[in-house]
């Protein structure tokens, strides 16, 4: 699903559960679980977070010199935060506290990198007394 995020806009429910080996209801469910309300409204949040999201000011060029790659590099991560707070509501961020303080397993899906960090995430969590298990391998993402 996140190596070809860019289809999901142009997919039905249907056909996104053919791709993904499950039900569209399924997918409906997972929709609803993320907070939306229906399946539109989930592509029409990934046709935009698609939008503007600007690669291009960021890409690397073979031959550039480190002081440029250090400069985009800190570009995109002011980039990002920025981002991330623009799209964080403090009722959403409440909701995200309530629910952390009210569970003590979570179930984190990761690949890559991303699964080195959510690995980090499950030893901090543990600290304050959360059983965190991280799914990587992705015949176990099921």
């Amino acid at each position: 699903m996140i190596e070809h995020i860019e289809e999901i806009p142009k997919l039905s429910s249907r056909e996104f559960a053919k791709r993904t080996y499950t039900s569209a209801t399924s997918i409906i469910r997972f929709i609803k679980k993320l907070g939306y309300s229906n399946y539109n409204e989930f592509k029409y949040n990934i046709g935009n977070v698609l939008k503007n999201l600007s690669i291009n000011n960021y890409s690397i060029n073979l031959g550039e010199d480190n002081i440029s790659l250090i400069n985009k590099t800190a570009q995109l991560e002011i980039d990002v935060i920025k981002q991330m707070k623009e799209m964080l509501s403090i009722t959403t961020l409440n909701k995200i506290i309530e629910l952390l303080e009210t569970t003590n397993y979570l179930d984190i899906i990761a690949n890559d990198t991303n699964a080195m960090i959510a690995k980090y995430t499950a030893h901090c969590f543990s600290n304050v007394g959360k059983i965190v298990t991280v799914y990587h391998e992705t015949d176990k993402q099921l």
